[in-house]
């Protein structure tokens, strides 16, 4: 049956409230088996709009639902996101980010946050959807972070439905994500078009958790991700995604990305036949934790301006609540084939603070292994121009992806890789076949650079560089046939060069997993004062009572607590951005002086502040 909304008061304005009228004639729709409940021409202003089973929001064309500008018009799911809180592993550890305050609150009983509060909300329900041919509008615009009065309402959340269905319709402007799918099944998202380019955070289509995922015949063009597979719940994996016939721009962010949210498995994703375009990676695939991620095949698929076609990494990074330990174990990453695949990469990303090198990278950290990786017929045409002093490095390179603390993405400026098209470390049975790499540029950098990969197989992959076509060290169990371009192997100091970083990473590793425990009992601890200079302050407290020290620092320094040397701690930088640390300390009865020092002989110390101490029970 049909059922208009303007039947039930719903005035074409833009101005007039309708959420009323929109719940009431899904109402009646439900009441009568179910059907269509028709948007006609115009625009209608609302709240959030609830579907129920059986029934189907259908916009003509020329029809808008427009969002609310106020947050207490909105309501959200009976489950919500399940991001962690733990704020240790980041600058501002004690604040709230904007993510937080406006998305994501303190946890209740159910281990989940607040609710995923929409525009269009699908909580629960079975064969039900969005169809036709008008525009969803969340009136948020470029708003990042917004007033609290106004929020960032997703645009479209089905949550735990099955069967549900998103159809032809245009969304723009989102307050968060254009499209959150939470643990639904068999979901069909066909020819949708999606404009948040404007939009912080304005993905186009994620999902966390969810099964038999059809999407086709989209064009979107995202303010961030184009589309997004995340698992936060280890019972809720991602498994049977297909996308086919879609368009992707996503604005320097990924076209198809997959983690680093990764509690849970992901499996069985296939994307094929589409066109990225003008994205800071084409296929984006970062494991955090200890899941699996198996059996996935890119296909057919042209990239055009984009930084970082392939761009595969594991490390260590705590996403979900329901991850309790402070640094995950290294999950599996398996069986990942790609062919048919022309990207023409575009030049090096620069902002104030920040130069991003153009690479393709299959990455992991080291103990850690990224498993049966197939290119078949592939070509990567990078700008070149790479420098010769990049083409002799050989350490430190590509170890900024395990970050230790902080979110798996590209914070960090680590210079131009060593390669100009493919870098590889800690890999495990790596095929190339058929495969081309060119510059279009001079480039004296080989065109593919490895380290540490136990079974490289390169049949018929050739460069059109007239430097070296491969760079190995520490590989294993070589398989060249019919190669064009040399292939030259490090030198016995390089070896020792190369393998003095994992060990160093390893043992910061180490030592970085005994901070983070100690952080994370800070962060949950009363702050007894804080400084903001490594001069210190003094402070009163009881004899024999402990204390955590705590700051952001790069470099190598000491803490000393009433004059003696409590702590030294020694990382000369390798990294340009701060790593948190802490520290237990015993206290004196009264005054009580903390200061902070360099170490002599190694490189300068540096603490953006500020310092917290909190108090510390045995």
């Amino acid at each position: 049956m049909d059922f208009s909304i303007i039947e039930y008061g719903a005035v074409p304005d833009g101005t007039t409230l309708c959420t009323h009228a929109f719940e009431e004639a899904i109402r009646a729709c439900s009441q009568n088996g179910g059907g269509y409940v028709d948007v006609p021409a115009g625009t209608f202003l609302t709240g959030t709009v609830r579907l129920e089973d059986n029934v189907f929001l259908r916009l003509a064309p020329g029809s808008v639902i427009r969002g609310s500008r106020s947050y207490a018009d909105y309501s959200g799911t009976t489950r919500g996101c399940a991001w962690d809180s733990a704020r240790t592993r980041y600058k501002g550890r004690f604040e709230n980010s904007d993510v937080e305050k406006n998305m994501i609150y303190d946890l209740g009983s159910t281990g989940v946050r607040e609710k995923c509060k929409a525009l269009i909300v699908a909580d629960r329900k079975n064969n039900c959807g969005i169809i036709g041919q008008g525009t969803i509008d969340g009136m948020r615009g470029s708003e990042f972070p917004n007033d609290p009065e106004v929020g960032r309402p997703f645009l479209v959340v089905y949550s735990e439905c099955t069967n549900c269905v998103l159809q032809g319709v245009t969304l723009i402007r989102p307050g968060m994500f254009t499209f959150y799918g939470l643990n639904s099944s068999d979901v069909r998202i066909e020819g949708v078009t999606i404009r948040t380019f404007s939009s912080g955070n304005g993905d186009g289509l994620d999902f966390d958790g969810g099964k038999r995922i059809i999407i086709s015949d989209c064009n979107i063009d995202s303010g961030d991700d184009s589309i997004s597979l995340k698992t936060l719940n280890p019972n809720e994996p991602i498994e049977d995604v297909m996308i086919t016939n879609c368009f992707l721009k996503a604005n320097y962010w990924g076209a198809i990305r997959i983690g680093p949210e990764s509690e849970g498995d992901i499996r069985r994703v296939t994307v094929s036949n589409c066109i990225f375009e003008t994205c800071d990676t084409g296929f984006k695939i970062q494991q955090t934790q200890h899941s699996v991620f198996e059996d996935f095949a890119f296909s057919n698929i042209i990239m055009r301006n984009v930084l970082r076609p392939v761009f595969i990494t594991q490390n260590r990074y705590n996403m979900s609540v329901f991850e309790h330990s402070v640094r995950p174990k290294i999950g599996i990453t398996r069986r990942i084939r790609m062919s048919n695949i022309t990207a023409h990469m575009s030049d090096v990303f620069s902002v104030p603070g920040l130069t991003v090198y153009p690479q393709n990278v299959i990455s992991s950290v080291p103990g850690g292994r990224i498993e049966q990786i197939s290119m078949t017929n592939v070509q990567f045409i990078a700008q070149g121009g790479g420098r010769p002093e990049s083409s002799e490095r050989v350490s430190g390179h590509g170890e900024m992806l395990d970050f230790w603390n902080m979110y798996p993405e590209h914070m960090v400026n680590i210079g131009e890789y060593p390669s100009s098209c493919l870098f590889m470390r800690h890999a495990k049975d790596v095929r190339l076949s058929e495969c081309c790499f060119e510059t279009q540029y001079d480039d004296v950098r080989p065109a593919v650079f490895a380290y540490d990969i136990d079974g490289l197989s390169m049949h018929y992959v050739r460069t059109l560089c007239a430097a070296p076509l491969a760079k190995l060290g520490k590989v294993n169990d070589v398989d060249p046939v019919g190669v064009r371009g040399e292939i030259v192997r490090f030198t016995d100091s390089e070896e020792r060069e190369a393998q003095a970083f994992p060990d160093l990473s390893i043992q910061t590793d180490s030592r970085f997993d005994e901070i983070c425990h100690v952080l994370k009992r800070a962060a949950r601890a009363k702050i007894l004062t804080s400084f903001d200079s490594s001069e210190g302050c003094t402070f009163r407290a009881q004899a024999g009572t402990y204390a955590l020290v705590s700051f952001d620092v790069r470099g190598a320094f000491a803490v000393r607590i009433n004059g003696w040397k409590s702590d030294t701690y020694i990382l000369d930088p390798v990294y340009d951005l701060p790593m948190p640390y802490a520290c237990k300390i015993k206290l004196s009865d009264g005054e009580n002086r903390i200061t902070v020092e360099p170490v002599p002989g190694h490189g300068p110390a540096v603490f953006p502040g500020p310092f917290y101490i909190t108090e510390y029970e045995e």
